[in-house]
């Protein structure tokens, strides 16, 4: 029979599997979305690119307030 701590960790590995799956999809997703911005910036779109790092550079300051916030 496994013990409750063992468990306990277990669950907690599991758990910080995940926060760094988030977070590499996190980084991917901020990396498309740069690549986008640039995209329209070359194209000629630059209102659609501005609105586009607007976006961006809000969803960074949630990421960054998220992992500053105590558990």
């Amino acid at each position: 029979m496994d013990s409750p701590t063992c468990n306990a960790d277990d669950r907690q590995r599991e758990l910080e599997l995940e926060i760094e799956r988030y977070r590499e999809a996190t980084a991917s997703a901020l990396g498309q979305l740069e690549w986008i911005i640039s995209y329209f910036l070359k194209i000629g779109k630059p209102e659609i690119a501005s609105v586009l790092n607007r976006n961006r550079k809000r969803i960074v300051e949630n990421v960054r307030d998220l992992e500053l916030r105590p558990d």
